[in-house]
């Protein structure tokens, strides 16, 4: 697994470029250490090591994975990180000394995926039901709606589909009814971040993971306790 100066030039060329670039860097180093390219690297680990946001994380996390120069693989009951690169114009998996035999499965069942105008195409830009949520736009949508909020984030839905689409959540349809939820309820994005911080620093979500309603109810929880 190599970074090239075509690698580094192609991930500055994206949004975020010096973010994108500066998390792979982060992946490689990290495989490098742990001697695999899947690779044990919770969001909590990466963002205190770059010293980065959720937000800012997630923005260049989301951009590598549409690239498929990352895969978020799941092993039993633990998440990993598959590392890729680019090599004459496709994204491949590298496999490296010491590699578990079932991630060799998973990678040679992954195949390769070719650079088309800029990207390259993967899985997770195939159209089935959950990925058509990301083009609706609900006209209950609270950036739609509500003035302050709309004057806040001019995109509108697009800033929710764009806040989704950063995470890995399996039902996007139940993601945006939480999300407009706490949105309605007078919260922003920035709200919803502080409380997505304090939920990945508790071991239990670490180890089980979290979606949309897990914040809305933390949030909640929070809203009755401030009132006693």
């Amino acid at each position: 697994m190599i970074i090239d100066v075509k690698t580094a030039s192609f991930l500055l060329s994206q949004d975020n470029g010096s973010d994108v670039l500066a998390l792979y860097i982060f992946y490689y180093k990290t495989a490098k250490l742990q001697r695999t390219n899947q690779i044990r690297a919770t969001e909590l680990f990466c963002r205190t090591g770059l010293k980065w946001g959720v937000r800012r994380f997630r923005t260049a996390q989301s951009i590598l994975t549409n690239l498929d120069l990352i895969s978020i693989i799941k092993s039993g009951d633990k998440w990993y990180i598959r590392v890729g690169y680019i090599k004459n114009n496709s994204a491949k998996s590298s496999l490296v000394e010491n590699e578990p035999n079932s991630a060799k499965k998973q990678l040679d069942a992954s195949g390769t995926q070719m650079l088309s105008k800029n990207k390259i195409l993967n899985a997770y830009t195939s159209t089935n039901v959950e990925d058509d949520v990301r083009t609706k736009r609900p006209p209950s949508c609270p950036l739609l709606t509500n003035q302050p909020l709309k004057d806040k984030y001019p995109k509108g839905h697009t800033e929710c589909v764009e806040y989704i689409n950063s995470f890995h959540f399996i039902n996007k349809a139940k993601q945006f009814k939480f999300l407009h939820q706490m949105l309605r309820a007078g919260m922003d994005f920035q709200d919803i971040d502080k409380i997505l911080s304090r939920i990945e620093k508790k071991p239990y979500y670490q180890e089980n993971g979290y979606d949309m309603a897990t914040v809305a109810s933390e949030a909640e929880r929070r809203f009755n306790a401030s009132r006693t």
